[in-house]
């Protein structure tokens, strides 16, 4: 059985770890651990094996959002990233996007979350069916009611 968390086709396993690797260029900085990622940072923190780490380096270098250099100031050259110009500003983008996402969601909680039409609340709070009215006090719909239930228009105050 597959992880239902993994992207399903190429391009979105790509794109997913793209935005990851991203991050993760973007919180070692943040905490005060460099600007400078190489195969073994994603293996350490990421949990991708250094082959695989290489590939999704390359690809962010290809890309344009990393650059890359070899380094060599003891032992053999190794290759490290670092982000670029373009690589910022897909974060600021990637980040801009969820805000909008986060909102939409909150919009469509709010008007779920209200009562919908044709419907009202009774006195415990409940929802009461379509054209019930609620007895005073007593929580249980009035069916002799003839009046329809008036319902309140949803608001997208966040």
């Amino acid at each position: 059985m597959s992880d239902p968390q993994e992207p399903k086709s190429e391009e979105l396993r790509r794109l997913f770890w793209r935005d990851e690797i991203l991050q993760l260029f973007f919180w070692l900085e943040g905490e005060g651990f460099g600007d400078l990622v190489g195969p073994r940072t994603l293996e350490r923190f990421m949990g991708v094996d250094t082959e695989a780490s290489v590939v999704h380096l390359e690809q962010l270098a290809e890309d344009g959002v990393a650059s890359h250099w070899e380094t060599s100031a003891t032992g053999p050259a190794r290759r490290v990233y670092r982000l670029t110009g373009a690589g910022r500003r897909a974060l600021d983008e990637s980040a801009a996007s969820l805000a909008e996402t986060q909102t939409v969601v909150a919009a469509y909680l709010v008007r779920h979350t209200s009562l919908a039409p044709g419907r009202e609340a009774s006195n415990d709070g409940r929802t009461a069916p379509p054209g019930a009215r609620s007895r005073a006090g007593s929580g249980r719909p009035d069916h002799a009611s003839t009046r329809p239930a008036k319902s309140q228009p949803a608001t997208l105050d966040a």
